[in-house]
């Protein structure tokens, strides 16, 4: 066997064959790579006959010195536990490497090490990691947060035999009064067209800011839109405002209209507890429905006439198998209409009726505390979080790399 360049339409060819394919091998999610000043290769592992068994998309990662070459969530299709083929793929992929030039190489698969429910905690794949490490590759795993060079937790869903009905029953009881109240507030969730990416890039803009992470660009959405075909989904959460602030007057009315029911009941039994009681929890609700509708007048305003505004939006990606849930944002202001979940709930039914197996929310940091968010915002759709089995790295140029790392701290960067 040996270790090829092959062209896009070969990768293309091999991937479309395959379920289990991650997102960021899909053929046209290479076309973001270039915009973070890189470049890429298609690579594939040929048998004696010619025929290709393993393809992947490595990356060269420009640096001031050289460049690094990175395989991520790769190779499709092979078998890292079989010790026959695994010397012969990474023996290749490092005389790879050395020909052309890199300073060395990251290889991190996508497979789990270890899975959390519930229910049960259960340790996978430590055969591959002795597998690789045997290979002179350097192991590094995180156990808890979030490292930007590879996936370290996801949160998953399994959605096979589930129906719409039974995907509802199958959430958390915050997740479905969530949803309802969002259907309630007259919430409703439509895809974006591509000249309506604009939106999608404010509302994600606004959350990088508020929660201190880098935004991608407009580009960056549009690149995927066009390159992704109907394999992507950008979804908003809008609401008219006009529509909310009559819905809210309509329950205060009927909150007012029962109020006057127990009044005349009281009349005739004043000291009737039972009725006072419900007189009193009936005039909190107002009292607090007539705050949702001052916000709401506010809000109209707001709007400026606008038959519809952006509360949430969610970018999604569809593999064989598998839908990920990749970016998403929302206006911390309109957080009491929950339209984040609706989100969630809109993305798993159609998954459900198009019969994909797994839902893919990504990126959590491991703490399963309680303190974690985001965490308890995906538990609440009742999936399970999976570790990763983490990063390997070998050093094609020791020399090299050994002295610009002195070089690094000597200047004290990272």
């Amino acid at each position: 066997m040996k270790l090829i360049e092959i062209t896009k339409e070969q990768f293309a060819d091999f991937t479309n064959d395959f379920e289990n394919v991650h997102y960021t091998q899909i053929t046209g999610m290479e076309e973001l790579i270039p915009l973070r000043g890189n470049e890429y290769n298609y690579l594939g592992l040929e048998d004696d006959q010619g025929q290709l068994q393993f393809a992947t998309l490595l990356t060269r990662v420009k640096l001031r010195l050289g460049q690094s070459f990175v395989i991520k969530t790769g190779p499709l299709v092979m078998d890292l536990l079989n010790k026959d083929i695994l010397p012969i793929w990474l023996t290749e992929l490092k005389d790879y490497a050395k020909r052309e030039g890199a300073l060395d190489l990251y290889f991190i698969p996508d497979l789990p090490q270890k899975i959390v429910s519930e229910s049960n905690t259960e340790t996978l794949n430590k055969d591959v990691i002795d597998n690789i490490s045997s290979q002179d590759f350097a192991y590094e795993s995180l156990g808890q947060g979030i490292d930007q060079r590879f996936e370290n937790w996801v949160y998953k869903k399994d959605l096979r035999g589930l129906t719409e009905q039974t995907l509802w029953d199958s959430y958390e009881n915050n997740a479905r009064h969530s949803i309802v109240r969002a259907e309630k507030y007259g919430v409703k969730v439509r895809p974006l067209a591509y000249d309506e990416l604009d939106k999608f890039k404010d509302v994600s803009e606004h959350t990088a800011e508020r929660v201190g992470y880098n935004n991608k660009s407009l580009e960056y959405y549009q690149t995927v839109y066009k390159n992704a075909g109907n394999r992507v989904k950008f979804l908003v959460a809008e609401v008219n405002f006009k529509k909310y602030r009559d819905n809210l007057l309509q329950i205060r009315a009927d909150l007012e209209k029962e109020v006057a029911e127990i009044d005349l009941h009281l009349e005739k039994f004043p000291n009737s507890r039972k009725k006072i009681n419900q007189k009193r929890e009936y005039l909190s609700q107002i009292e607090a429905q007539q705050n949702r509708i001052d916000e709401a007048e506010q809000w109209v305003i707001d709007s400026k006439g606008e038959e519809s505004t952006v509360l949430a939006a969610g970018m999604f990606l569809y593999t064989k198998n598998t839908v990920y849930y990749l970016l998403s944002g929302s206006y911390d202001h309109y957080n009491k209409l929950n339209a984040p979940f609706l989100i969630q709930h809109r993305i798993m039914q159609e998954a459900v009726n198009n019969d994909v197996e797994i839902y893919n929310m990504l990126g959590i940091d491991g703490d399963f505390s309680g303190a974690d968010s985001i965490y308890e915002f995906k538990k609440s759709f009742a999936g399970y979080a999976e570790q990763k089995v983490g990063m390997f790295h070998w050093i094609a140029q020791p020399l090299k790399y050994k002295m610009i790392e002195g070089l690094k701290e000597i200047l004290g960067r990272n």
